[in-house]
């Protein structure tokens, strides 16, 4: 369901991290009583026979022979008894000690991990998360866009003055098309970075369905945002019908994303966006068929057509695939 938000794994851990203590005490080992099976002992009983018969002991001797295993066990079993016994009064002050000390380490721990200073503390792991997001840098040609793309541009111009940009990518791949959002949010002083999609159902010029949900139950940009997520970015999506109909209020939620990642704030207004279904390939061809695009751009006078460009081949490795993310906020 759009919109759909993605966060790096690096900026989750490090919003949940906790401010690093000392491990504490060793709690004290519990002794156990060490005791051994009678059965144990008893396959011995017919090698002392058998070797009393051999020796021609007389029958005295060898009883005693015999019963040597069973007294041996017996003096085992004593011996690990008052063993046990002597070590359970070490123990208990040992643990009595432990406690102590224990509780003394978790006041402290109290202490130290308070709400200010751990909120202060995981803002400053976003923070140093974020530093390590691979930067972008301009491409030399401009891509195709899309019939939605330049009109949420201008409005994201206008409240984010500065800070949008288009026509950028992190790296080239060798035989394989460039991973390039649609916009990107980049703050230069915090280099908080963000995937900015804009999603329709099909492509105008060829009525290709794309960004659907494929039969596994993925979507199909499910590799693409992987990617970006690993190396740092946040990846926002709106459907085209959000950014056409709603614009504003795809900008609250965005700003909502940057106060609660950069400052751990709420944007005041809030935002009452529609939620958007996601589709899967049969729907995307459908709105295709009763050109579904059409009806919405035509309403708000986007609907035109563009030049075909071709796609940009670049060169660098091919990334490789990531796990999938969950689509919401963590915090």
């Amino acid at each position: 369901m759009y919109p759909i938000i993605k966060i790096p794994e690096k900026v989750k851990l490090a919003r949940n991290a906790e401010i690093p203590v000392s491990s504490g005490p060793w709690e004290p080992f519990k002794p156990e009583r060490n005791s051994v099976p009678l059965w144990v002992f008893l396959p011995w009983i017919f090698p002392m026979a058998l070797l009393a018969f051999v020796l021609g002991v007389p029958k005295a001797v060898a009883l005693i022979f015999m019963a040597a295993p069973i007294g041996f066990w017996v003096y085992v079993k004593i011996t690990s008894d008052r063993e046990y016994s002597n070590s359970i009064p070490v123990y208990q002050s040992l643990l009595r000690d432990y406690q102590k000390r224990k509780k003394l380490h978790d006041e402290d721990v109290e202490w130290i991990r308070n709400p200010l200073d751990t909120e202060e503390y995981q803002r400053s792991q976003v923070f140093q998360a974020l530093k390590k997001a691979t930067k972008p840098y301009k491409l030399s040609k401009t891509s195709k866009k899309g019939a939605s793309e330049d009109y949420f541009f201008s409005i994201l111009k206008r409240r984010f003055p500065g800070m949008v940009y288009q026509n950028q990518i992190i790296e080239e791949f060798e035989s394989f098309l460039a991973y390039q959002p649609d916009i990107i949010y980049n703050n230069k002083e915090t280099n908080l970075l963000i995937d900015i999609e804009i999603d329709e159902p099909y492509i105008l010029e060829t009525r290709e369905p794309i960004h659907y949900i494929n039969k596994s139950g993925k979507h199909t940009d499910e590799w693409r945002d992987s990617y970006f997520n690993a190396e740092g970015w946040f990846v926002i999506r709106f459907s085209e019908e959000q950014v056409v109909n709603n614009p504003e209020e795809c900008c609250n939620l965005l700003e909502d994303l940057i106060l609660r990642v950069e400052k751990n704030e709420r944007v005041l207004s809030g935002y009452a966006m529609q939620k958007i279904n996601t589709w899967n390939f049969e729907e995307a061809e459908n709105f295709s068929q009763i050109k579904y695009r059409e009806g919405y751009l035509k309403k708000k006078g986007l609907f035109k057509e563009q030049p075909f460009l071709k796609p940009i081949r670049l060169k660098k490795n091919e990334p490789p695939q990531m796990e999938d993310d969950i689509d919401d906020l963590p915090f």
